[in-house]
């Protein structure tokens, strides 16, 4: 095991919050008070826009189903690629829009015909939190500090 895990999720899929709100805001479905000045900003438009698109409204829902889209084509081509039998998501990001996302997101993966095609995928939220990426990348710094090396244990 080469302990190269990483984050593919938004591969192809030209997403940040910032862009996100940007293109609720230019839709008309999030107010110019919503404009994204800083971080903070994003996040506050964002999670607006997972509580219209909760409450039925179209162009929010809408929005963030295209997000889904471009993500699941993204997270298709790389379980073709890397050949995996589990996909999971996180972030404080995925945490606003799981539900709406795997709608979208699970039902690509189980069709694709080149993920189907070797095995079944499942595709899931982390339970770590919003966090995970901090968890991972420091799980790794100790898996690698702590665990034995099959190397150092050859003998001579």
């Amino acid at each position: 095991m080469s302990g190269n895990a990483g984050e593919v999720g938004g591969l192809g899929a030209a997403f940040s919050t910032r862009t996100l709100v940007d293109e609720a805001i230019a839709l008309g479905a999030l107010g110019a008070e919503f404009t994204v000045l800083d971080p903070a900003d994003a996040q506050r438009g964002l999670k607006r826009l997972a509580e219209l698109a909760g409450e039925g409204e179209a162009q929010a829902d809408g929005i963030i189903e295209r997000l889904g889209i471009r993500i699941g084509r993204g997270v298709c081509a790389a379980a073709t690629l890397l050949d995996v039998g589990t996909i999971v998501f996180g972030g404080p990001t995925w945490q606003l829009l799981a539900d709406r996302l795997l709608t979208t997101i699970e039902p690509m993966v189980a069709q694709s015909p080149f993920v189907r095609a070797t095995h079944p995928t499942t595709v899931l939220s982390t339970t770590l939190g919003e966090n995970v990426a901090a968890v991972g990348a420091a799980s790794l710094v100790l898996d690698r500090a702590l665990s034995a090396q099959p190397r150092s244990l050859l003998l001579g």
